[in-house]
């Protein structure tokens, strides 16, 4: 508005200097604005390099976070590579006394059998035996 009414003016007075003047507001009317974004993007570039030299806390906690998770995973790795061969160890030492107790109970198993196979042929003796003296009796009495 203000350049408008200076050229308005400068062309009823005749003089030149005012359009230079009027030129003058219309570029400050696109400079202003420009000038404001220059400015608010340096402001976002600043702050940006300010959190790129300072993260935040969350960032900090999570990077400790991460190290502390790295060092405790290296250090599990090392317990399990010590852990794997005691493991494999003590697995060998349960089959093998596995393998034994069975062997032991086939043993203990067929020595049952063999008892019981006898006891079944004694109770045929013995009921034999039983039969035999219900016929002696019965013939005596």
């Amino acid at each position: 508005m203000s350049a408008a009414l200076l050229a308005v003016i400068t062309y009823f007075s005749g003089e030149t200097v005012g359009y230079y003047f009027a030129v003058f507001y219309l570029l400050a009317t696109f400079l202003r604005p420009a000038g404001a974004w220059f400015a608010h993007l340096r402001g976002r570039m600043t702050t940006m390099l300010e959190e790129v030299r300072y993260p935040r806390e969350d960032a900090v906690a999570l990077a400790e976070r991460v190290a502390a998770l790295e060092a405790r995973a290296t250090e599990l790795a090392e317990r399990l590579d010590v852990l794997v061969p005691e493991t494999r160890a003590g697995l060998d030492a349960a089959t093998a006394r596995a393998d034994e107790l069975d062997r032991r109970l086939d043993a203990v198993g067929r020595k049952f059998e063999d008892s019981l196979s006898r006891l079944t042929d004694n109770q045929e003796v013995l009921s034999g035996i039983k039969a035999f003296l219900r016929l002696i009796r019965s013939e005596t009495a």
